[in-house]
């Protein structure tokens, strides 16, 4: 989390937008600070799709596949949808949408927003 990277596209049509925030992180692992497991490097990303000023639907990828999606995505206190990068399993983390539930999944321990470049 605390060596990565995030662009962003959009593409219009209609009244719906589509946001690609891509994340790419230096190592993805499950242990932090640790040199074991995992692997170098990863790229991860969030598709918001907004209709007027609102987030409608948010798709999240885990190795290139968009096997999730939501439409009801969770808002942080402001318009963003929550999105947790998340293990799962093995020895690598995915994106996946963040449950009224979930706790902060990082060593920041804090709900984290990226510096975006472009």
């Amino acid at each position: 989390m605390n060596y990565n990277i995030l662009r962003s596209r959009s593409r219009c049509n209609a009244s719906w937008c589509a946001v690609t925030y891509e994340y790419y992180f230096d190592k993805d692992q499950t242990v932090w600070s640790s040199l074991a497991g995992g692997r170098t490097p990863d790229w991860e990303n969030v598709i918001v799709f907004v209709k007027g000023d609102e987030a409608e639907k948010v798709a999240t990828s885990c190795h290139g596949k968009y096997d999730s999606s939501t439409d009801s995505p969770r808002l942080g206190s402001d318009t963003h949808p929550k999105v947790i990068y998340h293990e799962n399993g093995g020895d690598t983390r995915c994106m996946r949408m963040a449950n009224e539930g979930d706790d902060v999944e990082n060593s920041t321990e804090d709900w984290v927003t990226s510096p975006l470049v472009g």
